[in-house]
């Protein structure tokens, strides 16, 4: 018989070194009423949220249970249980992971980093990323006429507020209408983000004549971009946001591409929202200038 269970506790903060005491924020195993339980499989999902000022940790034990189908079947102890528990570590950060859209991701990834203005023209495969920026109190979001304005909009964005700007197009003509735009800030150094969409994932590669598709989008854009990628889950959004303001914002500042397919965008999963990152900024060789300013004045045709 297999059973399913899990219960939220409160694991306040004990003397570690006392007998029987799991370290100081883990719950005890009589704590979770299995104490005295025998099994003869056992399966633990472990999950933790710290509440801010707390004086300890909420955690979320989910156990499931298969019961030995006789008296003298083979039994696994607890301690299993216990030595999992005691695996775990409160000094690490453990990242809450809740559950949004694709499309909540890419918002939230924006916040996250800063963003306060994006430049947009609406399509059917960008439909979600739209909904999601409309619910945002922080970022205000312009519409154009013209694909290629979005781009040209982000990067004289960027170079008056001095930090990225950014684009968000549909795919294909969509994409490339904004490309001029794009070779433009990269041969100005200009840090612009162009969000691209994409045909659907599962129709990638198979030439069936999808709206706006066109082949390897991303290799039309690798001459003109610092750096570029394609999303292929709801998870990978944050990570491939947060890389994205790295190029832009480490080295020579130029042009970034990220493309998600509308069916990332719309599906729904586990996220780990990242923090902004700071990058500090080389600063240059006095010395070097100097001798580089000698040569140029003593320099002759």
């Amino acid at each position: 018989m297999t059973r399913w269970s899990s219960r939220r506790i409160f694991a306040s903060r004990r003397d570690s070194n006392s007998p029987g005491n799991l370290p100081a924020g883990r719950p005890s195993l009589s704590e979770l009423g299995l104490s005295e339980l025998r099994v003869h499989f056992l399966w633990i999902s472990i999950t933790q949220s710290v509440i801010s000022g707390g004086p300890g940790n909420w955690w979320t034990i989910t156990w499931t249970i298969v019961r030995p189908a006789q008296e003298h079947s083979p039994n696994i102890a607890v301690p299993v249980l216990q030595s999992m528990l005691l695996a775990s570590t409160t000094s690490q950060k453990v990242l809450n992971m809740p559950e949004m859209t694709g499309a909540e991701a890419l918002r939230r990834s924006l916040e996250a980093e800063g963003v306060d203005t994006v430049f947009a023209l609406p399509g059917v495969q960008i439909m979600s990323a739209f909904d999601a920026l409309h619910d945002s109190q922080s970022i205000r979001l312009v519409s154009t006429r013209h694909e290629q304005t979005t781009a040209y909009m982000a990067d004289g964005y960027a170079r008056v507020a001095r930090k990225p700007g950014v684009a968000l197009v549909v795919p294909g003509p969509g994409a490339l209408n904004a490309s001029a735009a794009i070779g433009t800030a990269y041969a100005s150094s200009s840090p612009v983000l162009l969000i691209s969409g994409q045909i659907p994932s599962d129709s990638l590669g198979k030439g069936e004549g999808q709206l706006h598709e066109v082949e390897e989008q991303l290799d039309i854009f690798k001459p003109i971009v610092k750096w570029n990628t394609r999303v292929s889950s709801v998870a990978g959004i944050p990570g491939a946001i947060h890389e994205a303001f790295k190029q832009m914002t480490t080295g020579r500042p130029r042009p970034v591409e990220v493309e998600i397919p509308p069916d990332i965008l719309a599906a729904t999963g586990d996220v780990e929202l990242l923090e902004a990152e700071r990058y500090p900024v080389k600063q240059p060789n006095d010395d070097l200038i100097a001798r580089a300013a000698e040569a140029l004045a003593g320099a002759a045709r």
